[in-house]
C-alpha cells in the first residue's frame, strides 16, 4: 500500500454541460391514460464544453487545469487539431499544476513517480525532456488498463456534483468560463477522505484485473 500511496495519479477528462433538449421519458401501465402532466418539455440547453487536467496521491490533490483550445496561429504542423500538445501540456499544465506539488512532495528522492497513459502528448520528445529535467519520474503503467486509475472515479465524482449544480435551467454556466469557475470549485470541494479511498483500493483493483484476464476491474 505504501508504494501506492507513493505515485501520482494523472489524467485529462472532458466535462460537458447543457447537452439535449426535448422530452422526458415516462412508463404507464398498459390501457392508461397519458396524462398531460406526463408531457413536460424540457429546456434546451446551451451546450458547453471543455478539457481539464488534473493528479492525485494519497492526502493530496493538484488544482484542476483548464486546458484551452490553441487558437490557429498556434498550429505547430499542417495537421494539427488545436487540441492540447506536448508543449502546452508540459508549460501550461505540468509546470504550474504539477511541479509544485511534486517538489512538496519530494519528488523521487521520496519514491514519488507518476502515473499517465499512452497518449502522445505524453511521450513525445518535449514532454520527455522536460520530465527529464525536472526530475519527474513516471510509474511503469499498461498503455491499456481498464479501471485501473483511481482518478477516473474523481472524474465522475466532478461530473456528478457538476450535473446537480446546473440541475435548473435557471442556473447553467455562462460560457466556458462560467464552467471552468463551476468545475474548479466542485474540484476542491470533494473531500480528500473519498480520494484517498480510491487510491486504497489499487490492491482490489488490480487482483480483479488479474481474475479477469485484462477485463474490467469494476470500478
Amino acid at each position: 500500500m505504501e508504494d501506492w500511496h507513493r505515485k501520482f495519479y494523472s489524467d485529462e477528462a472532458k466535462v460537458e454541460i447543457g447537452l439535449g433538449g426535448g422530452y422526458e421519458r415516462v412508463w404507464r401501465k398498459p390501457g392508461t391514460e397519458l396524462q398531460d402532466r406526463y408531457l413536460r418539455a424540457t429546456f434546451k440547453r446551451e451546450r458547453v464544453s471543455t478539457m481539464f487536467w488534473a493528479a492525485i496521491s494519497y492526502g493530496r490533490r493538484s488544482q484542476l487545469i483548464h486546458i484551452r483550445q490553441r487558437p490557429p496561429e498556434e498550429y505547430r504542423r499542417p495537421n494539427d487539431w488545436a487540441g492540447m500538445d506536448s508543449v502546452e501540456y508540459c508549460e501550461e499544465v505540468l509546470r504550474p499544476g504539477f511541479l509544485p506539488l511534486w517538489e512538496e512532495a519530494g519528488g523521487s528522492a521520496e519514491g514519488f513517480s507518476l502515473v499517465e497513459d499512452g497518449s502522445k502528448i505524453h511521450i513525445a520528445a518535449y514532454s520527455r525532456q522536460f520530465k527529464l529535467g525536472n526530475g519527474i519520474v513516471c510509474s511503469d503503467w499498461p498503455g491499456y488498463s481498464p479501471d485501473l486509475n483511481p482518478i477516473e472515479n474523481l472524474w465522475r465524482t466532478l461530473k456528478r456534483r457538476l450535473k446537480i449544480r446546473f440541475r435548473s435551467p435557471q442556473r447553467q454556466p455562462r460560457g466556458i468560463a462560467g464552467l471552468v469557475r463551476a468545475a474548479q470549485e466542485e474540484w476542491n470541494g470533494i473531500e480528500q477522505e473519498k480520494l484517498d479511498r480510491f487510491i486504497e483500493s489499487m490492491p482490489i483493483r488490480v487482483l480483479q484485473v488479474i481474475r479477469r484476464h485484462g477485463g474490467h476491474s469494476g470500478w
